[in-house]
């Protein structure tokens, strides 16, 4: 999954409480309570960027998601990977919504364009 080219809605400050995007296409950061090596994501996810301690990824958001809930934070998987926080997110804006923002920043600006327009034709 790419991001180059693709527009996201502002970033979103996460309460910590389960995922609230399941299902739709979302950058997210995550922090991790101490230092991690190498961050391997899952074959749905790409891995924007990478410090010690947290990481931006991008990928198809799923409520089964341990980080969005904080109560998992800094414990492990079934499969024995550290548990980290996701502390914000964006979403992908769906085409439709592109397309209506280019729409609207053509609209005339005020309604007094539109009557005269109306009275000139």
């Amino acid at each position: 999954m790419s991001t180059e080219g693709e527009e996201w809605g502002p970033w979103i400050d996460h309460d910590g409480m389960g995922c609230p995007c399941a299902g739709r296409v979302v950058m997210w950061e995550i922090h991790y309570a101490k230092p991690v090596g190498k961050i391997i994501p899952k074959s749905t996810n790409t891995l924007i960027s990478h410090e010690r301690d947290k990481a931006i990824l991008c990928g198809i958001a799923s409520k089964e998601g341990y980080a969005w809930n904080w109560a998992n934070y800094n414990k492990r998987t079934p499969e024995g990977k550290l548990i980290g926080m996701i502390v914000r997110y964006r979403m992908k804006k769906p085409l439709g919504l592109k397309i209506l923002e280019r729409l609207l920043e053509d609209l005339p600006k005020t309604c007094d364009d539109l009557v005269k327009e109306k009275e000139d034709a």
